[in-house]
């Protein structure tokens, strides 16, 4: 067959796809369909993949075309009477033959390298042109195309197809969400790479590999020396890693040229993953706080947390996203810089960053430990939420009598002195509970003070294990009152 009259037989079955007397009407409605999803993407490109670039704006648009189609399509079949075809095509899905069986496996290939969202937008829409029979635009051109006027053959090829689809998708929609990288996040960006930051929710107390110990008293109450020279050599430094991050979070996606005059050494590809990251978050919390995580001279790496105080707080937990990054001075002022050097004279002191010194000799001798929360020095900084009480568990290890240590980090933003009087920790290892366990607490803060405070469980009273592999806070709650 001649490329003329393939591309002449699939106008006119594209045409006669439109329902006959209804052509004008539907070729409407579809033109409206496809401005619609062009501005949703406008809005909410950003909500369904890492990077907003060109690639992915396309995809948003087809995703929401699809979905709207697929919907439209699927309610005229059901206005129609269509419920019936509605089962056989499930059916059909359900038994797979050759050639049907080829059609699931290209399925399955092709999602590989598709963002899920589209994925699944795409196998409704294929779905419902399996219903439509006769009146899929899809079955229209493919007849027009192979000759083929068996729309019950095609069917089931493209119920197959669906399958595969909706099968694939959802498996990596799964994935993506335990944080397993996937094709499209190499292609995409979305999976974590060496050398580069990432954001995460610092909420979710996670945890690290294999952990620690020591008994601790809890630290009576301190407060930042605001006197001497290194705390406000040190309040600059927090200033400044505030405003460059508020700067960098205001020029992503917006402005490219001012964005990376915030860099110095750092090769292009890094300041592209910063620029395409997704900050909505950052921006939707408003407040934050920086915490200095690992200093050498000039180059400092820090902490931007954001965050938003729900009303109930303490009872509800509070929302809030990380980005941990490096800046260092130059004769051109402090700057972000991201390169082999810095990171190298930088490494060591972010990854003891949060350990108390029982808790890094735990580590250093092999016991088992976690760190919690996000990136810092407990003994050198003091970070608050504003107007509010912080209270985080950042540590935990074993010890050498197979004791376990936890460690807490609590700070009073409020203009008032408290004292916390509770603490309710959960802890698992995947599947296995490892413990749950009230605290009663005795702990004074007063207004702009912090605390470390050292909680133990003995064994083998209270816990039966002595290691882990995956540890991570499942439930954290604290009381206080006003002094």
């Amino acid at each position: 067959m001649k490329l003329k009259n393939i591309l002449s037989n699939a106008f006119d079955a594209t045409i006669r796809s439109y329902e006959g007397k209804r052509f004008w009407p539907s070729l409407i409605l579809r033109l409206v369909m496809a401005l619609a999803s062009a501005v949703i993407t406008a809005v909410f490109a950003n909500t369904l993949f890492s990077k907003n670039n060109i690639v992915n704006q396309i995809f948003a648009a087809l995703f929401f075309y699809f979905l709207m189609v697929s919907v439209s399509k699927l309610i005229t079949e059901i206005r129609r009477g269509g419920i019936g075809r509605l089962k056989s095509t499930v059916c059909n899905m359900v038994r797979l033959k050759p050639p049907a069986l080829w059609f699931f496996i290209a399925a399955i290939v092709i999602s590989l390298f598709l963002p899920y969202a589209f994925v699944l937008s795409l196998a409704l829409l294929l779905f419902g042109s399996a219903v439509s029979e006769n009146n899929s635009l899809l079955l229209g051109v493919k007849n027009a195309v192979t000759k083929g006027e068996n729309p019950e053959k095609n069917g089931k090829g493209l119920a197959a197809f669906t399958s595969g689809l909706i099968a694939c998708g959802l498996i990596v929609c799964i994935l993506t969400n335990l944080g397993v990288p996937t094709l499209y996040g190499m292609i995409d960006g979305s999976n974590p790479k060496p050398g580069t930051t990432q954001t995460e929710p610092a909420g979710k107390d996670d945890g690290s590999q294999i952990p620690s110990d020591t008994d601790k008293t809890p630290d009576s109450t301190t407060k930042p020396n605001g006197g001497d020279t290194k705390e406000k050599d040190d309040s600059s430094i927090e200033e400044t890693a505030k405003q460059l991050t508020d700067k960098l979070i205001e020029y992503a996606g917006k402005d490219k040229k001012s964005f990376a005059k915030l860099f110095r050494n750092t090769d292009d590809a890094v300041i592209d993953q910063y620029y395409s990251t997704s900050y909505d978050k950052f921006r939707e919390y408003g407040k934050s706080l920086i915490a200095i995580a690992a200093q050498d001279g000039d180059s400092v790496w820090f902490t931007a947390l954001y965050y938003q105080i729900p009303t109930n707080y303490p009872a509800e937990k509070e929302k809030s996203v990380y980005l941990s990054t490096i800046m260092t001075h130059a004769d051109d002022g402090w700057k972000l810089e991201w390169n082999d050097d810095v990171l190298s004279r930088l490494q060591s002191k972010y990854d003891n960053a949060g350990f108390t010194p029982e808790g890094l000799w735990a580590k250093e001798s092999g016991f088992a430990w976690a760190k919690f929360f996000i990136p810092f020095d407990p003994d050198n900084t003091a970070i608050f939420y504003e107007d509010t009480v912080m209270c985080k568990v950042t540590e935990m290890y074993m010890d050498e009598n197979d004791n376990l240590n936890l460690t807490v980090y609590a700070s009073n933003g409020t203009d008032k002195d408290v004292k916390l009087t509770g603490m309710d920790i959960s802890a698992a290892d995947g599947d296995r509970v490892l413990f749950e366990k009230h605290f009663d607490v005795e702990i004074e803060l007063n207004k702009g003070g912090v605390s470390l405070c050292a909680l133990k469980l003995f064994s083998p009273q209270d816990i039966d294990f002595t290691t882990w592999s995956s540890p991570k806070i499942t439930d954290f709650t604290f009381s206080y009152e006003n002094q």
